[in-house]
């Protein structure tokens, strides 16, 4: 081949290489593997919003009894960042049990897996009887409604308060006195057993029975505070200041009998302090104690006190109340007061229910229920009390600046 020939063929050669590196450039844009306008158009394009992330640790709703023949429905979540308002209320609604005068009630004791609520009434109605009811969940309706008998041996007092259940039965305890708890079959409501506080161990002289099962449902607590002899059965002050706990076999309180497995008793203030509503730990390693002025955590093996948190009084607003043995007037600071505690899935916080004084208008200063939280891990309150019922009846004349006597409540949890 001549060296035109050779030279002919070079440079076909060369020709075909540089169309196969365009036929290749062009492919590698095509496919969008390097074209610029490929990248900026993914670099422009808009992103989707990103939702804002929730700081809730904890949500759901709890129901709160109350003296108006209803209890609280409060959907709610717990920012403990928020330092100032850690319990935000999302919806606030009312779930009725009847008129206030024969169901006005401290009681919620929630049986999750039927989806049920109970509650038993803090009030006589006006046949003399005191009212027991269940209250379906899923529709907010009564599905059951009893009038009990008061035992002959009942003298003064309040009915019943705190409750406790097994996976049967529903256990509510009379807070007055003569005091007892009742053994009532959940499905029919019927009375099964009425326990007497008839023990060697327990003493004559005492007020405010409360009480709670243990998370096992193998032990059932009481406690009841110690008085004297004339302050019996009647409220603050009672002239001792101990609360006595009693751990009770739950198979036997089903069959009616009181068998005491544990005791112990905490000293408090005899004019302030006295035992209400109480919660375990979802673990059961505590027990989260209401004592009307401060709170009790408290090992639940050994029944001693861990830590106790104190509530102040407010020296702005003055309370009149009345000497429960007397009947005579008592002008007196208001206290705020913790009337029940219950802790969250995890065991780190703890929902307390609160009366917190106010003084609305030319009124007598009154209390509002509201809730507050608690840190149980680093023992100490977060925030402000957050009303959950004067809020709901700012926009009823006769209730906005009337007592919401707000006790127990319980927590159905979603997170």
């Amino acid at each position: 081949m001549t060296s035109k020939g050779v030279d002919d063929v070079l440079k076909r050669r060369e020709l075909s290489v540089v169309l196969l590196v365009l036929l290749v450039a062009l492919a590698l844009v095509a496919a969008g593997c390097g074209g610029s306008q490929t990248a900026v158009d993914k670099k422009d394009a808009a992103a989707p919003a990103a939702e804002p992330e929730s700081k809730a640790v904890a949500a759901g709703t709890a129901y709160v009894a109350g003296m108006g023949g209803h209890l609280a429905k409060v959907d709610f979540e717990i920012d403990p960042t928020d330092t100032d308002e850690p319990i935000k209320v999302l919806e606030l609604d009312k779930l009725r049990l009847g008129k206030a005068e024969s169901y006005g009630t401290h009681d919620a004791r929630i049986d999750h897996e039927r989806g049920v609520l109970y509650s038993a009434a803090f009030v006589r109605n006006p046949d003399g009887k005191v009212n027991v009811v269940s209250v379906d969940l899923g529709t907010g309706k009564v599905k059951k409604d009893v009038a009990l008998d008061i035992s002959a041996r009942y003298i003064d007092g309040p009915l019943y308060c705190a409750s406790g259940q097994s996976k049967d039965a529903f256990i509510p305890v009379l807070m007055g006195y003569e005091g007892y708890i009742d053994v009532i079959d959940k499905d029919s409501l019927e009375l099964k057993h009425r326990v007497y506080l008839d023990h060697p161990e327990l003493p004559k002289e005492y007020m405010w029975g409360h009480g709670v099962n243990t998370p096992d449902m193998k032990s059932f607590l009481l406690t009841i505070n110690s008085t004297t002899p004339e302050r019996a059965g009647k409220g603050l002050p009672r002239g001792n200041e101990d609360v006595l706990f009693y751990l009770l076999d739950m198979e036997q309180l089903l069959q009616g009998k009181l068998q005491i497995t544990k005791k112990s008793a905490i000293k408090g203030d005899p004019g302030k302090t006295a035992s209400l509503r109480q919660h375990y730990t979802h673990d059961g390693k505590y027990l989260i104690q209401t004592v009307r002025d401060r709170m009790w955590i408290i090992d639940a093996e050994t029944l001693q006190l861990v830590h106790e948190e104190k509530f102040p009084v407010d020296e702005a607003i003055e309370i009149t109340d009345k000497d429960a043995a007397t009947g005579a007037p008592i002008v007196k600071k208001a206290q705020l007061e913790v009337h029940d505690a219950i802790a969250t899935k995890d065991d780190k916080y703890a929902i307390l229910t609160m009366r917190v004084p106010f003084k609305g208008g030319e009124k007598e200063a009154a209390m509002d229920g509201s809730l507050l939280l608690f840190d149980l891990e680093n023992k100490k309150v977060i925030g402000k009390p957050v009303s959950v019922c004067r809020s709901c009846h700012a926009d009823e004349p006769d209730l906005k600046d009337a007592t919401s006597k707000l006790c127990g409540l319980d927590v159905v949890w979603k997170k």
